[in-house]
Protein backbone atom coordinates (compact mmCIF):
# COMPACT_ATOMS: atom_id res chain seq x y z
CA UNK A 1 0.00 0.00 0.00
CA UNK A 2 1.08 3.30 -1.01
CA UNK A 3 0.99 6.17 1.29
CA UNK A 4 -0.77 8.18 -1.07
CA UNK A 5 -1.96 11.87 0.91
CA UNK A 6 -0.14 10.90 3.94
CA UNK A 7 1.77 13.85 5.25
CA UNK A 8 1.56 13.44 8.99
CA UNK A 9 1.02 10.50 11.60
CA UNK A 10 -2.38 9.45 10.90
CA UNK A 11 -4.18 8.27 13.96
CA UNK A 12 -7.19 5.17 12.80
CA UNK A 13 -7.39 6.53 9.34
CA UNK A 14 -5.81 7.96 5.92
CA UNK A 15 -4.78 11.35 5.70
CA UNK A 16 -7.13 13.20 3.48
CA UNK A 17 -5.72 14.72 0.13
CA UNK A 18 -4.37 18.20 1.33
CA UNK A 19 -2.15 19.74 -0.68
CA UNK A 20 1.01 21.34 1.44
CA UNK A 21 1.76 25.02 1.52
CA UNK A 22 2.77 25.30 -2.19
CA UNK A 23 6.76 27.08 -2.13
CA UNK A 24 6.35 28.98 -4.63
CA UNK A 25 3.84 32.24 -3.95
CA UNK A 26 3.19 32.71 -7.61
CA UNK A 27 1.54 28.94 -8.28
CA UNK A 28 -1.04 30.33 -6.14
CA UNK A 29 -3.89 32.79 -6.38
CA UNK A 30 -4.68 34.98 -2.53
CA UNK A 31 -7.88 32.72 -1.31
CA UNK A 32 -8.85 34.76 1.77
CA UNK A 33 -9.81 33.02 4.97
CA UNK A 34 -10.65 29.73 3.42
CA UNK A 35 -7.93 28.02 5.54
CA UNK A 36 -9.66 29.27 8.46
CA UNK A 37 -12.89 27.94 7.57
CA UNK A 38 -11.74 24.64 6.37
CA UNK A 39 -9.35 24.27 9.89
CA UNK A 40 -11.83 22.43 12.18
CA UNK A 41 -13.26 19.78 10.10
CA UNK A 42 -10.02 18.97 8.63
CA UNK A 43 -8.12 18.35 11.55
CA UNK A 44 -11.24 16.12 12.12
CA UNK A 45 -10.23 14.40 9.48
CA UNK A 46 -6.68 13.96 10.68
CA UNK A 47 -7.98 12.45 13.70
CA UNK A 48 -10.41 9.28 11.85
CA UNK A 49 -13.81 10.99 12.88
CA UNK A 50 -14.90 11.62 9.26
CA UNK A 51 -18.48 11.96 10.26
CA UNK A 52 -18.13 14.09 12.36
CA UNK A 53 -16.19 16.55 9.87
CA UNK A 54 -19.28 15.93 7.69
CA UNK A 55 -21.48 17.54 10.07
CA UNK A 56 -19.50 20.83 9.70
CA UNK A 57 -18.47 20.60 5.70
CA UNK A 58 -21.76 19.79 4.71
CA UNK A 59 -23.04 23.37 5.59
CA UNK A 60 -19.89 24.89 4.55
CA UNK A 61 -20.44 23.36 0.78
CA UNK A 62 -24.53 24.88 1.12
CA UNK A 63 -22.91 28.37 1.67
CA UNK A 64 -19.47 27.82 -0.19
CA UNK A 65 -20.63 25.89 -3.33
CA UNK A 66 -18.26 27.17 -5.74
CA UNK A 67 -15.22 25.99 -3.64
CA UNK A 68 -12.74 23.47 -4.62
CA UNK A 69 -11.50 22.93 -1.30
CA UNK A 70 -14.87 21.99 0.01
CA UNK A 71 -15.78 19.33 -2.21
CA UNK A 72 -12.41 18.08 -1.75
CA UNK A 73 -12.36 17.57 1.78
CA UNK A 74 -16.16 16.13 1.31
CA UNK A 75 -14.95 13.84 -1.22
CA UNK A 76 -12.56 12.38 1.58
CA UNK A 77 -14.99 12.27 4.35
CA UNK A 78 -17.50 10.06 2.23
CA UNK A 79 -15.17 7.88 1.34
CA UNK A 80 -14.19 6.83 5.06
CA UNK A 81 -17.85 6.78 6.07
CA UNK A 82 -18.42 4.81 3.39
CA UNK A 83 -20.75 7.19 0.91
CA UNK A 84 -19.21 5.75 -2.14
CA UNK A 85 -21.85 7.73 -4.54
CA UNK A 86 -21.51 10.94 -2.62
CA UNK A 87 -17.57 10.67 -2.79
CA UNK A 88 -17.83 10.02 -6.60
CA UNK A 89 -20.16 13.04 -7.17
CA UNK A 90 -17.86 14.97 -4.59
CA UNK A 91 -14.87 14.12 -6.60
CA UNK A 92 -16.53 15.00 -10.11
CA UNK A 93 -17.34 18.46 -8.45
CA UNK A 94 -13.78 19.27 -7.71
CA UNK A 95 -12.86 18.26 -11.51
CA UNK A 96 -15.72 20.96 -13.06
CA UNK A 97 -14.35 23.44 -10.32
CA UNK A 98 -10.84 23.40 -10.99
CA UNK A 99 -11.36 23.70 -14.51
CA UNK A 100 -12.74 26.80 -14.18
CA UNK A 101 -10.17 28.30 -11.79
CA UNK A 102 -7.17 27.20 -13.80
CA UNK A 103 -8.93 28.72 -17.21
CA UNK A 104 -8.21 32.02 -15.15
CA UNK A 105 -5.57 31.17 -13.66
CA UNK A 106 -3.58 28.33 -15.06
CA UNK A 107 -0.63 27.97 -12.58
CA UNK A 108 -2.91 27.77 -9.60
CA UNK A 109 -0.92 24.75 -7.53
CA UNK A 110 -3.54 24.73 -5.05
CA UNK A 111 -6.10 23.89 -7.99
CA UNK A 112 -3.97 21.51 -9.86
CA UNK A 113 -3.45 19.28 -6.56
CA UNK A 114 -6.74 19.16 -5.80
CA UNK A 115 -7.42 18.17 -9.35
CA UNK A 116 -4.69 15.23 -9.56
CA UNK A 117 -5.98 14.20 -5.91
CA UNK A 118 -9.76 13.86 -7.11
CA UNK A 119 -8.53 12.74 -10.94
CA UNK A 120 -6.28 9.57 -8.54
CA UNK A 121 -9.02 9.12 -6.51
CA UNK A 122 -11.55 8.43 -9.25
CA UNK A 123 -8.85 6.15 -10.40
CA UNK A 124 -8.19 8.52 -13.72
CA UNK A 125 -4.35 7.91 -12.73
CA UNK A 126 -3.12 9.59 -16.45
CA UNK A 127 -5.11 12.31 -15.98
CA UNK A 128 -3.55 12.62 -12.33
CA UNK A 129 -0.40 12.14 -13.48
CA UNK A 130 -0.83 15.35 -16.31
CA UNK A 131 -1.63 17.69 -12.84
CA UNK A 132 1.53 16.64 -11.36
CA UNK A 133 3.73 17.25 -14.36
CA UNK A 134 1.91 20.13 -14.77
CA UNK A 135 3.05 21.36 -11.17
CA UNK A 136 6.75 20.08 -11.61
CA UNK A 137 7.19 22.40 -14.60
CA UNK A 138 6.07 25.47 -12.56
CA UNK A 139 8.41 24.10 -9.53
CA UNK A 140 10.41 21.17 -9.92
CA UNK A 141 11.98 21.02 -6.62
CA UNK A 142 7.75 19.96 -5.33
CA UNK A 143 8.15 16.69 -3.14
CA UNK A 144 4.70 16.30 -3.19
CA UNK A 145 4.55 16.28 -6.72
CA UNK A 146 6.82 14.05 -7.06
CA UNK A 147 5.70 11.58 -5.14
CA UNK A 148 2.03 11.46 -5.98
CA UNK A 149 3.62 11.16 -9.65
CA UNK A 150 4.96 8.29 -8.35
CA UNK A 151 1.77 6.92 -6.64
CA UNK A 152 0.01 7.07 -9.82
CA UNK A 153 2.75 5.11 -12.12
CA UNK A 154 2.81 2.21 -9.16
CA UNK A 155 -1.17 2.36 -9.81
CA UNK A 156 -0.46 1.93 -13.80
CA UNK A 157 2.27 -1.16 -12.81
CA UNK A 158 4.58 1.31 -14.47
CA UNK A 159 7.18 0.83 -11.10
CA UNK A 160 10.31 0.88 -13.27
CA UNK A 161 9.04 4.83 -13.85
CA UNK A 162 7.72 5.51 -10.31
CA UNK A 163 11.42 4.23 -8.85
CA UNK A 164 12.21 7.04 -10.17
CA UNK A 165 9.85 9.52 -8.99
CA UNK A 166 10.43 8.55 -5.71
CA UNK A 167 13.99 8.97 -6.23
CA UNK A 168 13.32 12.81 -6.80
CA UNK A 169 10.83 12.95 -4.00
CA UNK A 170 13.82 10.97 -1.53
CA UNK A 171 16.80 13.17 -3.00
CA UNK A 172 14.57 16.76 -2.22
CA UNK A 173 12.82 15.10 1.09
CA UNK A 174 15.60 13.02 2.81
CA UNK A 175 14.01 12.60 6.59
CA UNK A 176 10.41 11.82 4.88
CA UNK A 177 9.07 8.68 5.82
CA UNK A 178 6.52 8.50 3.11
CA UNK A 179 9.20 9.00 0.63
CA UNK A 180 10.93 6.34 1.51
CA UNK A 181 7.87 4.01 1.95
CA UNK A 182 7.07 4.94 -1.37
CA UNK A 183 10.19 3.92 -2.53
CA UNK A 184 9.84 0.69 -1.09
CA UNK A 185 6.36 0.28 -2.45
CA UNK A 186 8.14 0.12 -5.81
CA UNK A 187 10.88 -1.66 -5.03
CA UNK A 188 8.38 -4.59 -3.50
CA UNK A 189 6.44 -4.49 -6.96
CA UNK A 190 9.80 -4.86 -8.65
CA UNK A 191 10.57 -8.08 -7.03
CA UNK A 192 12.92 -6.19 -5.30
CA UNK A 193 12.52 -7.58 -1.84
CA UNK A 194 15.11 -7.56 0.73
CA UNK A 195 15.75 -3.62 -0.43
CA UNK A 196 12.34 -2.75 -0.01
CA UNK A 197 12.18 -3.87 3.34
CA UNK A 198 15.11 -1.97 4.28
CA UNK A 199 12.95 1.24 2.89
CA UNK A 200 9.89 0.42 4.87
CA UNK A 201 12.68 0.07 8.51
CA UNK A 202 13.88 3.58 7.35
CA UNK A 203 10.32 4.83 7.00
CA UNK A 204 9.62 3.46 10.46
CA UNK A 205 13.03 4.42 11.72
CA UNK A 206 11.75 8.58 10.95
CA UNK A 207 8.28 7.50 12.11
CA UNK A 208 7.36 4.63 14.38
CA UNK A 209 3.68 5.03 13.64
CA UNK A 210 3.86 5.09 10.20
CA UNK A 211 1.19 2.71 9.14
CA UNK A 212 1.31 2.43 5.27
CA UNK A 213 5.54 1.44 6.33
CA UNK A 214 4.19 -1.31 8.87
CA UNK A 215 1.02 -2.89 6.26
CA UNK A 216 4.20 -2.99 3.91
CA UNK A 217 6.91 -4.34 5.84
CA UNK A 218 4.03 -7.08 6.44
CA UNK A 219 3.60 -8.14 3.20
CA UNK A 220 7.52 -8.24 2.69
CA UNK A 221 8.27 -10.18 5.56
CA UNK A 222 5.33 -12.86 4.31
CA UNK A 223 6.35 -12.84 0.96
CA UNK A 224 9.86 -13.90 2.52
CA UNK A 225 8.63 -16.86 4.76
CA UNK A 226 9.26 -14.63 7.63
CA UNK A 227 6.28 -15.45 8.82
CA UNK A 228 6.88 -14.71 12.82
CA UNK A 229 8.30 -11.59 12.14
CA UNK A 230 5.10 -10.60 9.24
CA UNK A 231 2.46 -10.90 12.28
CA UNK A 232 4.88 -8.91 14.97
CA UNK A 233 4.98 -6.63 11.96
CA UNK A 234 1.23 -7.09 11.41
CA UNK A 235 0.26 -6.57 15.14
CA UNK A 236 1.90 -3.49 15.00
CA UNK A 237 0.31 -1.67 11.77
CA UNK A 238 -3.17 -2.63 13.63
CA UNK A 239 -2.15 -1.02 17.07
CA UNK A 240 -1.91 2.39 15.04
CA UNK A 241 -4.72 1.49 12.44
CA UNK A 242 -6.79 -0.85 13.95
CA UNK A 243 -10.12 0.60 11.80
CA UNK A 244 -7.72 0.56 8.44
CA UNK A 245 -8.87 -2.85 6.36
CA UNK A 246 -5.20 -3.32 4.85
CA UNK A 247 -4.06 -4.53 8.21
CA UNK A 248 -6.43 -6.57 8.77
CA UNK A 249 -6.10 -8.76 5.35
CA UNK A 250 -2.19 -8.49 5.46
CA UNK A 251 -2.45 -9.92 9.02
CA UNK A 252 -4.97 -12.56 7.71
CA UNK A 253 -2.78 -13.45 5.02
CA UNK A 254 0.37 -14.32 7.53
CA UNK A 255 -2.12 -16.77 9.69
CA UNK A 256 -3.15 -18.53 6.35
CA UNK A 257 0.58 -19.12 5.09
CA UNK A 258 0.99 -20.78 9.06
CA UNK A 259 -2.14 -22.88 8.25
CA UNK A 260 -4.12 -21.10 10.62
CA UNK A 261 -7.24 -20.87 8.07
CA UNK A 262 -10.10 -19.55 10.91
CA UNK A 263 -8.03 -17.13 12.30
CA UNK A 264 -7.22 -15.70 8.69
CA UNK A 265 -10.70 -15.89 8.10
CA UNK A 266 -11.49 -13.59 10.71
CA UNK A 267 -9.00 -11.12 9.59
CA UNK A 268 -10.66 -11.25 6.33
CA UNK A 269 -14.05 -10.86 7.66
CA UNK A 270 -13.85 -8.13 9.82
CA UNK A 271 -11.86 -6.05 6.94
CA UNK A 272 -14.91 -6.94 5.48
CA UNK A 273 -16.89 -5.61 8.00
CA UNK A 274 -14.75 -2.30 8.05
CA UNK A 275 -15.16 -2.20 3.96
CA UNK A 276 -17.38 -4.24 2.62
CA UNK A 277 -16.26 -3.03 -0.91
CA UNK A 278 -12.52 -3.77 -0.55
CA UNK A 279 -11.37 -6.11 -3.01
CA UNK A 280 -8.27 -7.54 -1.38
CA UNK A 281 -10.25 -8.53 1.66
CA UNK A 282 -12.90 -10.98 -0.71
CA UNK A 283 -9.79 -12.50 -2.37
CA UNK A 284 -8.39 -13.25 0.52
CA UNK A 285 -11.24 -14.75 2.35
CA UNK A 286 -12.01 -16.90 -1.23
CA UNK A 287 -8.30 -18.26 -0.66
CA UNK A 288 -9.09 -19.15 3.34
CA UNK A 289 -12.68 -20.44 2.20
CA UNK A 290 -10.47 -22.70 -0.69
CA UNK A 291 -7.85 -24.27 2.28
CA UNK A 292 -10.84 -25.27 4.20
CA UNK A 293 -12.80 -26.78 1.01
CA UNK A 294 -15.72 -24.31 1.71
CA UNK A 295 -15.30 -24.53 -2.44
CA UNK A 296 -18.53 -22.37 -3.11
CA UNK A 297 -18.47 -19.74 -0.37
CA UNK A 298 -14.72 -19.31 -2.04
CA UNK A 299 -16.56 -18.79 -5.53
CA UNK A 300 -19.12 -16.76 -4.16
CA UNK A 301 -16.53 -14.71 -2.36
CA UNK A 302 -14.19 -14.28 -5.71
CA UNK A 303 -17.25 -13.29 -7.64
CA UNK A 304 -17.60 -9.98 -5.29
CA UNK A 305 -13.81 -9.36 -6.04
CA UNK A 306 -14.40 -9.55 -9.35
CA UNK A 307 -17.75 -7.64 -9.18
CA UNK A 308 -15.38 -4.87 -7.65
CA UNK A 309 -12.56 -4.97 -9.52
CA UNK A 310 -12.83 -7.01 -12.63
CA UNK A 311 -10.02 -5.51 -14.42
CA UNK A 312 -7.55 -7.18 -11.63
CA UNK A 313 -6.37 -10.06 -13.58
CA UNK A 314 -5.10 -11.89 -10.14
CA UNK A 315 -8.93 -12.21 -9.24
CA UNK A 316 -9.29 -14.33 -12.34
CA UNK A 317 -6.58 -16.07 -11.59
CA UNK A 318 -8.08 -16.80 -8.28
CA UNK A 319 -11.41 -17.91 -9.49
CA UNK A 320 -9.35 -20.73 -11.87
CA UNK A 321 -7.83 -21.82 -8.55
CA UNK A 322 -10.88 -22.46 -7.18
CA UNK A 323 -12.36 -24.06 -10.38
CA UNK A 324 -9.24 -26.40 -10.50
CA UNK A 325 -10.06 -27.02 -6.87
CA UNK A 326 -13.62 -28.48 -7.93
CA UNK A 327 -12.20 -30.20 -10.64
CA UNK A 328 -14.50 -27.80 -12.91
CA UNK A 329 -11.62 -27.68 -15.67
CA UNK A 330 -13.03 -26.27 -18.52
CA UNK A 331 -14.37 -23.70 -16.19
CA UNK A 332 -11.09 -23.15 -14.92
CA UNK A 333 -9.39 -22.80 -18.19
CA UNK A 334 -11.74 -19.97 -19.43
CA UNK A 335 -10.63 -17.82 -15.99
CA UNK A 336 -6.94 -19.10 -16.22
CA UNK A 337 -7.59 -17.56 -20.08
CA UNK A 338 -8.84 -14.25 -18.86
CA UNK A 339 -6.42 -13.41 -16.47
CA UNK A 340 -3.29 -14.13 -19.05
CA UNK A 341 -5.93 -11.58 -21.49
CA UNK A 342 -5.64 -9.42 -18.81
CA UNK A 343 -1.99 -9.43 -17.91
CA UNK A 344 0.30 -12.66 -19.44
CA UNK A 345 3.76 -11.51 -17.06
CA UNK A 346 2.02 -13.97 -14.37
CA UNK A 347 3.82 -17.32 -14.36
CA UNK A 348 1.80 -18.95 -11.84
CA UNK A 349 -1.75 -17.96 -13.96
CA UNK A 350 0.53 -19.93 -16.90
CA UNK A 351 1.05 -22.93 -14.81
CA UNK A 352 -2.66 -23.69 -13.14
CA UNK A 353 -3.54 -23.25 -17.01
CA UNK A 354 -1.54 -26.02 -17.80
CA UNK A 355 -2.40 -27.85 -14.83
CA UNK A 356 -6.42 -27.26 -16.25
CA UNK A 357 -5.10 -28.72 -19.92
CA UNK A 358 -3.36 -31.90 -18.27
CA UNK A 359 -6.45 -32.54 -16.67
CA UNK A 360 -8.78 -32.02 -19.50
CA UNK A 361 -6.14 -34.70 -21.47
CA UNK A 362 -4.77 -31.80 -23.60
CA UNK A 363 -0.74 -32.35 -23.16
CA UNK A 364 0.36 -30.72 -25.58
CA UNK A 365 -0.72 -27.71 -24.91
CA UNK A 366 0.09 -28.28 -21.53
CA UNK A 367 3.75 -28.57 -22.53
CA UNK A 368 4.16 -25.61 -24.19
CA UNK A 369 1.85 -24.27 -20.65
CA UNK A 370 4.67 -25.29 -18.55
CA UNK A 371 7.07 -23.94 -20.70
CA UNK A 372 5.58 -20.28 -20.80
CA UNK A 373 5.82 -20.50 -16.64
CA UNK A 374 9.41 -21.46 -16.85
CA UNK A 375 10.53 -18.77 -18.81
CA UNK A 376 8.48 -16.39 -16.69
CA UNK A 377 9.81 -17.69 -13.55
CA UNK A 378 13.55 -17.60 -14.72
CA UNK A 379 13.13 -14.38 -15.30
CA UNK A 380 12.19 -13.37 -12.55
CA UNK A 381 8.12 -13.01 -11.66
CA UNK A 382 6.58 -11.43 -9.71
CA UNK A 383 4.38 -13.15 -6.65
CA UNK A 384 0.56 -13.29 -7.00
CA UNK A 385 0.22 -10.95 -3.77
CA UNK A 386 2.24 -8.15 -5.85
CA UNK A 387 -0.37 -8.17 -8.37
CA UNK A 388 -3.09 -7.79 -5.85
CA UNK A 389 -2.75 -3.78 -6.17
Amino acid sequence: MASHLFRRKPKETEAPPLPPTIPNPQLQPRRTGIDAILANPRELIWQGKSAEALTYLEPIAEKMPDDFQVWGLLGYAYKRTKQYDASKQAYEQVLALTQTALTFFPSDGIALFFRGDALFQLQRFDEAIQCYDQILALDPQNVRAWSDKGMALSRLMRYEDALVCDEQALALAPKDASCWNNKGWALYHLNQLGEALQYFDQAIALDAKNFPAWTNKTRTLCDLQRYDEALAAGEQALNIAPRLPPAWVNKGWVLYELQRYDEALQCHEQALTLDPKFDRAWNGKAYTCLALARYDEALTCIEQALAIAPEKAIFWHSQGEIYLAMQRYEEALTAFDHALQLDDSQAFAWRHKAQALRALGRFAEATETEEQAQALEAAGSRLPRQYED
